[in-house]
């Protein structure tokens, strides 16, 4: 008659639960306490506890099960039965078949436990209302539904468009239907998976799918995976189908350089002997930039492919080793095709006077890929300023801001002023002298200097030409 011997017996030897006292299990606490410990302990509790409704309302929320053994009118009790199908939506099945034809019992069980559902009526089953409610917090709430509702189009076409995957419990007739299909596989492209077997090996049908829900490649038939044109318009769709490809496609140069005008990533899943075929990887990179990120190592330390690659696109140079970083030759190549190119080259070329300003010849923009000691440089920047007056613009800041700097430098080219820093262009000498130098740089100017008579007298006196501005 111990009650903490008892529990001890049973914690120790479940066995031991036929030889404690009858007495014991009229007990509430120790009853409730074994029958948290194991459930063959519900057999041996008393009729009068499972009369009892403060006994069964705390045994539900132990186990499921104690609705089983609860007394009839226990079972046929709403509050109760709602209280065990909210801790364990399976005790539905013991409650009484009123409660199971209950709308808000079935709903609260099946919200806990979707298999609960199997427990409701059949006329809960079929009423499509009740069914939708669980299905958009559980898509295998259609697994339970009517078959006549299984098979209604209307009612699976307006589920699969919120839970995609309840297609798997849908009827095979409409498993096979084009539509349905669709309409779930646009809102998760794993959807396909659960379409009949016909749809997935349907070409036609698969083109057009992946055509608006590209990762659909993915659960597609695999002959379909190793189809060039479904896949390039899955990919087309949706990038990331990329790696739902199947490998023999990645040995086929024609469609690599396809896939690489649409996505230069692909080049990196081409096979190894084209990925080193100079001529090959030249054609990837022309399509897409981008596919110079997976140039092999071997490829960007080749001089003659960097230099090929180089005149059609200074992003090569990027990718090329330090070596070839540091050619000048081969950085004068790729800064012809632009002056963007010197920003990759090593830091002693980007020093390079002679090399910088050759560049700034071409394109102003040069200076601002050069290195700081160029930029801040008064004398290199000044012989910039007089190649091209915009190389002010990419000067450090502190020189920009610089007045007599920059008063140097618009007495050598006039325009240099629309780049000075913001705080000297309201500063009526600099323009003065802008406007002297040049007198078209009026149109650089701010519009209180353009109305400026002493200022447009000046300018005027330059080139008459400067009356336009």
């Amino acid at each position: 008659l111990d009650v903490e011997f008892a529990l001890v017996v049973l914690r120790q030897s479940p066995k031991g639960i036929r030889h404690i006292a009858e007495e014991l299990w009229r007990v509430p606490e120790f009853a409730l306490a074994a029958v948290r410990l194991t459930r063959p302990a519900l057999r041996f509790v008393s009729a009068e506890l499972w009369s009892s409704r403060s006994f069964v309302s705390e045994a539900v929320k132990q186990t499921r099960h104690a609705l089983a053994y609860a007394a009839r009118e226990l079972r046929s009790d709403r509050g109760l039965v709602l209280r065990a199908v909210s801790h364990g939506g399976l005790a539905l099945e013991h409650a009484e078949p009123s409660l199971r034809a209950d709308r808000e019992v079935c709903l609260v069980a099946a919200k806990q436990n979707v298999k609960a559902l199997q427990h409701v009526s059949m006329e809960l089953r079929g009423d499509s209302d009740f069914i939708r409610s669980v299905a958009l917090r559980r898509r295998r709430a259609l697994e339970y539904a009517s078959k006549p509702l299984q098979k209604d189009r209307t009612f699976v076409r307006s589920i699969v468009q919120e839970k995609a995957r309840a297609l798997e419990y849908a009827d095979e007739e409409l498993q096979a239907d084009p539509e349905i299909v669709l309409a779930a596989v646009l809102q998760d492209s794993a959807a396909l998976l659960y379409a009949a077997d016909e749809l997935r090996e349907d070409r036609d049908f698969i083109l057009s799918i992946v055509k608006k829900q590209g990762m659909a490649l993915e659960f597609a038939d695999e002959d379909l995976q190793a189809d060039p044109e479904v896949v390039l318009a899955a990919v087309e769709q949706n990038r990331d189908a990329l790696m739902y490809a199947a490998d023999e496609l990645w040995s086929d140069g024609k469609f690599i350089l396809a896939m690489v005008q649409q996505q230069g990533l692909a080049l990196q899943y081409a096979d190894e002997h084209l990925r080193l075929d100079p001529k090959f990887v030249l054609s990837a990179v022309q399509q897409n930039s981008r596919a110079f990120m997976y140039v092999a190592e071997e490829l960007r330390g080749d001089r003659d492919f960097i230099r090929a690659a180089a005149v059609q696109n200074s992003v090569a140079l990027m990718y090329a080793t330090e070596e070839l970083r540091g050619d000048r030759d081969m950085v004068s190549v790729a800064v012809q095709q632009n002056t963007n190119a010197l920003k990759y080259a090593v830091d002693s070329i980007r020093s390079d006077r002679a090399f910088v300003l050759a560049a700034i010849k071409k394109d102003a923009h040069a200076l601002e890929h050069a290195a700081d000691e160029l930029r801040g440089d008064r004398e290199f920047v000044l012989q910039a300023v007089r190649e091209d007056p915009r190389a002010l613009e990419f000067a450090l800041k502190d020189l920009r801001a610089d007045r007599d700097f920059v008063l140097r430098a618009v007495r050598e080219r006039g325009p240099a002023i629309a780049h000075a820093a913001d705080e000297l262009r309201s500063d009526r000498e600099l323009m003065l002298a802008a406007v002297m130098q040049d007198g078209c740089t009026l149109r650089c100017l701010g519009g209180q200097f353009r109305n400026n008579r002493d200022i447009v007298f000046a300018a005027l006196s330059q080139n008459g030409l400067a009356l336009q501005h």
